[in-house]
């Protein structure tokens, strides 16, 4: 050790058996309560810490950590071990594989915590992985209500932030925290983080840590012999290197007696070895003794003193500081305090044994218990620093006081409060503020007999047990207490009966019972499959039982199948597996899936898949569709471009603008099953205008001409005469027709001339002799004497005569009807 740290060694020494000494005078003063603020703050540090941390961590009040659930490569102890990092050997406790909509850890300690914050990390895989793992949906928190006995959500309950969306997750950072949650203060002996699930499936959540922060019940403090000390002086010498410092040790040191006051007592010191005081700036310890006897008229027992040696070059003589002193009395008793103190020198060295003369203390100071007092005194040789003590005034024991009796049990409870291992527990008894010697222990269990012992003693019974325990002094005067514990050591038990079979369509009922004292069956799971071994990859994954869906199979003719099952009690005992093999199916037929083969579209117009249309029209598609079994042959409609060309539910198309758009028919059963159709619009020509009077005058004269002619059927062949007949009727058609263009009045004026042209007489096959230009017609501008004389006038003959004639009139006619359409055009 340096000069420093013995120091700072001897001066914490001093300080921590003034807390001593405070704690064992407020134990004694049965229920009295000290309120001092002068010594040196020695009380322990009551901040709030991590109450979750394991033994491990230095945690001397660790919890026992259950959970619902933990995958085999995580683990539950990650939980608690303050390593926040997820990634490492998979430090977190996950779940990954649990159909369940939540999942809980349980800490229980021994001894109470009082909370009001806790803080959780979490673990996802959703942005580094394969997003078997998101974060929680939301999380609670839970504690064990003494009074209730039941768990219920700490009052008040509020969290700092969300947890974020899948899309705002952080690629480079899988552990999320810390989310930090308060709550109204409580006190209790369990606590529950309840994780809730974004869904009721197998992906899991994991927690890497789960922190509560509070502050942990103090240690039950022992009495201890009513023949030991309280307190004894610690010693403590200076000496250079080789000089041995026995002679410096004192004869006697002073001790406080469990009533006080302080008395002398002699002490046997071992042998301190060369090496102990051989190198400057060392320190060693040496024990001593106190002898048993009877001092001051005060009996105590045998006791331990604690000498510290310290080694320096050369020894400080400058004074800086002494030790502080205290002791207790009794109601009119005067204090004593010792009539020596340690001093702390300039280079850090301290050294006991220094006289102090006190000042004297008034009567009126300690007449009456649980008063406190404060004395200074003058050292010896020292006068620039005073010496300080306390003295506490405490009543005598209580011979009437009854023992302190405690139950302590081998383990606390898991989370789910049942003991699934016979517990043991052990009876200890103190004599509190008595000095009378305990007499005798005894337990019983339930309603059974008061038995002699203190343990360790198993319990066997099952279910909810009363633990009870009584210690008897000297006196008689005992004290009973008692403690109720759930036990269930006992695995459910799950039976299976199969309830119908319907071909190979087989229901089978599963039953599950805990026992008259068990905690009562949770859930009941199960696996079908055709392996014989439960944890087999073959079978589906493990489901929860209900009575309402039961477990439905369909056997199969290749091989067996099985029912896999286990159950699992609120104390978390679980089944060993078990299975009933419903055996082989019958042998059937498969009947098709029914499914779509093919698509193909057809419809007036379509050619290798195209279609052609003017913006305006419509045209009329259908769909042939083949398909497997009974699947449905409907097809939905749509349009690549409804600006160029839509399409209706019943394959309806309208073209809309010119463009190129292409018509789908997709299966409704198979949308990878479909034909198309490329559809190209294209703009109206212009329409013509209805020919003028001018433009039908022409035809209309043509008409009246050779109806003029009173030509008889029976002269001509059946043929001509028809070519005729059907010109004439068509060119009266298109006289009369309103919006009939220049176009088809010229086509009509030169299909009738071509046809009366064409007639052919039945017995020599003469044509009429066609028309020469400028040669007037029968009837015009000529007196009816010239009608009469023409009509009796053959015309010239011949076939070369008729055809040259004949192909003049018609490109006539046709020129000028064309001109004519070309200039309206304009």
């Amino acid at each position: 050790m340096t000069i420093e740290s013995t120091t700072s060694a001897v001066k914490d020494g001093v300080a921590k058996r003034f807390a001593a000494l405070f704690v064992a005078a407020a134990t004694l003063l049965a229920g009295g309560v000290f309120s001092v603020s002068a010594a040196p703050s020695a009380l322990a540090d009551d901040a709030e810490t991590n109450v979750a941390l394991n033994a491990e961590k230095g945690n001397d009040n660790a919890p026992d950590v259950q959970v619902s659930y933990v995958t085999g490569w995580n683990s539950t102890a990650a939980i608690n071990d303050d390593s926040l990092d997820g990634n490492a050997s998979y430090g977190g406790w996950g779940t990954w594989g649990n159909t369940s909509a939540s999942e809980t850890a349980t800490y229980t300690w021994n001894r109470a915590v009082t909370t009001s914050k806790s803080v959780g990390y979490y673990w996802t895989n959703v942005k580094t992985g394969d997003g078997g793992v998101p974060l929680p949906k939301d999380v609670s928190i839970e504690y064990l209500n003494a009074d209730s006995g039941q768990y219920e959500t700490v009052p008040n309950l509020k969290v700092d932030k969300t947890f974020p969306a899948d899309d705002e997750l952080d690629a480079t950072n899988p552990v999320y925290g810390p989310y930090t949650y308060t709550f109204d203060q409580v006190t209790t002996k369990s606590m529950k983080l309840v994780v809730n699930k974004k869904a009721n499936d197998n992906k899991g959540i994991t927690v890497t840590e789960w922190q509560v922060f509070g502050t942990s019940a103090a240690l039950p403090v022992d009495p201890g012999d009513p023949g030991a000390f309280l307190d004894v002086q610690q010693v403590a010498v200076r000496t250079t290197p080789g000089v041995d410092p026995t002679s410096k040790l004192p004869a006697e040191v002073w001790a406080t007696p469990q009533d006080g006051p302080s008395i002398k007592v002699p002490v046997t010191w071992e042998t301190v070895p060369a090496d102990a005081y051989a190198t400057a700036g060392t320190t060693a310890e040496v024990k001593g003794t106190t002898a048993a006897g009877t001092y001051d008229n005060i009996k105590v027992a045998a006791g331990q003193a604690t000498a510290t040696i310290g080694v320096y070059d050369q020894l400080n003589t400058e004074v800086t500081d002494a030790e502080y002193v205290s002791t207790i009395t009794a109601p009119g008793v005067k204090p004593v305090l010792q009539d020596t103190v340690a001093l702390t020198y300039a280079d850090g060295s301290v050294e006991s044994g220094h006289k102090v003369t006190w000042d004297s203390i008034p009567a009126a100071e300690y007449a009456e218990a649980e008063q406190v007092g404060f004395v200074e005194g003058s050292i010896e040789g020292v006068g620039n620093i005073k010496a300080e003590g306390t003295f506490f005034v405490v009543a005598p024991s209580d011979p009437k006081a009854q023992p302190i009796v405690a139950i302590d049990f081998d383990s606390a409870a898991p989370g789910s409060g049942w003991y699934t291992t016979a517990p043991k527990f052990t009876i200890t008894a103190q004599r509190g503020v008595s000095t009378v010697p305990i007499k005798t222990i005894e337990y019983k269990i339930g309603k059974g007999e008061w038995t002699s012992g203190k343990g360790p003693i198993s319990v066997t019974a099952q279910g909810s047990v009363t633990i009870s325990a009584r210690a008897t002094d000297e006196n008689d005067n005992s004290r009973e207490v008692s403690q109720t514990i759930k036990v269930d050591t006992n695995v459910p038990v799950v039976t299976a009966k199969q309830e119908s079979k319907n071909g190979n369509d087989v229901v089978v009922s599963l039953t599950a019972d805990d026992g008259a004292a068990g905690s009562g069956v949770t859930r009941v799971l199960y696996s079908t499959g055709p392996s014989s071994n439960p944890k087999s990859n073959e079978n589906t994954m493990w489901g929860t039982y209900t009575d309402e869906d039961k477990v439905k199979v369909q056997l199969s003719a290749d091989h067996d199948t099985y029912v896999h099952f286990y159950a699992q009690d609120a104390a978390g005992n679980e089944s060993d597996y078990a299975n009933i093999n419903l055996g082989k199916g019958e042998a059937v037929t498969p009947t098709p899936t029914p499914s779509v083969d093919s698509v193909a579209v057809s419809g007036d117009g379509v050619k290798d898949g195209k279609l052609a249309l003017v913006a305006g029209d419509t045209a009329q598609l259908s769909a042939e569709v083949k398909v497997t079994g009974d699947a449905a042959k409907t097809v939905a409609w749509k349009s690549s471009d409804a600006k160029v060309a839509t399409v209706d539910k019943d394959g309806k198309v309208t073209a809309v603008a010119e463009g190129t758009a292409t018509i789908t028919a997709t299966s409704t059963v198979d949308e990878n099953k479909s034909a198309s159709v490329e559809v190209t619009v294209t703009k109206p020509e212009a329409p013509v205008p209805p020919a003028t009077d001018e433009e039908r005058k022409p035809l209309a004269d043509k008409i009246a001409a050779v109806e003029s002619e009173k030509l008889n059927q029976n002269d001509y062949t059946a043929d001509s005469w028809k070519a005729y007949a059907d010109a004439l009727a068509a060119a009266k058609q298109v006289v009369k027709d309103p919006a009939a263009t220049a176009p088809q009045v010229t086509a009509a004026l030169n299909k009738l001339t071509a046809a009366h042209d064409g007639l052919a007489k039945k017995d020599s096959g003469e044509k009429p002799e066609p028309q020469k230009p400028g040669q007037q017609k029968p009837g015009q501008n000529q007196k009816p004497d010239q009608q009469q004389k023409n009509a009796t006038t053959t015309a010239p003959t011949g076939s070369a005569v008729a055809a040259v004639a004949a192909a003049v009139v018609v490109l006539g006619a046709a020129g000028a009807g064309l001109v004519i359409w070309r200039k309206r055009r304009a």
